[in-house]
């Protein structure tokens, strides 16, 4: 299986274009395709060249989760169980107020702590997330939400927030 797009930062895709004969600005414009107009494919990606596409097609790829379950709620709140490749399981949560709209994310897959307060303390910490499946849920709900392309004042996301599965700070790396 190829890595995902989304584990490689902006420089580490510079690095690859590089190494593959390629501009280090192609890596502006496929950030844009990715993290701007939230495309799902290589091939949506219209200013790119058949030749990079077949090389970025062949060396990673632009999976979106899987939803397993989506339950909503009459005030709007969405929440949803994405499944992973390995079959496990993560939450995030869409929460729609009056003067912001966040998504409340997962870091890891169960967690090390035992807080009072929350019930996946009281899972068993299975392990972190890596980068694509921590971005993969913010692009997922933009999805859902079709917040892409919007006027600023008309996002549909406005806030992210580390409140799912797990303690952020024990995946500061991802």
């Amino acid at each position: 299986m190829t890595n995902s797009i989304y584990n490689l930062s902006k420089s580490d895709l510079k690095i690859f274009l590089k190494n593959n004969g390629f501009e280090a600005f192609r890596a502006d414009q496929i950030w844009n395709w990715l993290y701007v107009k939230g495309v799902q494919s290589f091939s949506s990606m219209g200013n790119i060249s058949k030749q990079l596409l077949i090389i970025l097609e062949k060396n990673f790829s632009i999976k979106p989760l899987d939803i397993k379950k989506c339950f909503k709620s009459k005030d709007g709140t969405i929440k949803w169980l994405f499944s992973l490749n390995d079959n496990r399981d993560i939450e995030t949560v869409y929460i729609p107020e009056e003067n912001r709209k966040t998504i409340c994310i997962s870091s890891q897959v169960g967690c090390t702590l035992s807080c009072a307060f929350c019930h996946t303390g009281t899972m068993k910490f299975i392990r972190n997330l890596d980068s694509s499946e921590i971005i993969g849920q913010v692009l997922k709900v933009k999805n859902e939400l079709n917040d892409w392309q919007l006027k600023t004042e008309d996002k549909k996301v406005t806030n992210i927030v580390f409140m799912g599965m797990g303690e952020p700070f024990f995946n500061y790396d991802n």
